[in-house]
């Protein structure tokens, strides 16, 4: 795992939790994780691999606990990628093999994610 950007903070406190969540669910995704300015009205986003690599966007204009709170949900993703249960073809989702155009807050990898995200942090918070 690779952390860029943000200050020595943001990437001490990334690197940290990054293994947190590694020593929680087991095999992780080696991934990229940019700590940058996102200014579309996300907080960060998990690009869909290229080539074998995961590349995850994290807004650095947030405090810590979220920048965590994010790199959780997104590592999410980065599962779901790698294990196949998320799929991009051309501009087309399909989740366990199955096209699916629902709202975002209906889409059921977000709803994993965020519902996962909300574990992890409690958890994570009381260790």
């Amino acid at each position: 795992m690779k952390i860029t950007g943000g200050n020595n903070k943001q990437r001490e406190q990334a690197t940290i939790a990054y293994n947190w969540f590694a020593s929680k669910r087991g095999k992780v995704p080696r991934c990229t994780v940019k700590l940058a300015c996102i200014d579309f009205g996300f907080s960060g986003f998990c690009n869909p691999p290229k080539n074998k690599k995961i590349v995850i966007e994290i807004d650095k204009k947030m405090p810590i606990d979220s920048i965590v709170s994010t790199l959780f949900h997104e590592l999410i993703h980065a599962e779901q990628f790698t294990s196949k249960m998320l799929q991009v073809k051309g501009n087309k989702f399909f989740w366990k093999g199955k096209q699916t155009n629902l709202p975002y807050s209906r889409q059921p990898w977000e709803r994993q994610a965020y519902r996962l995200q909300n574990k992890l942090m409690q958890e994570y918070l009381n260790d």
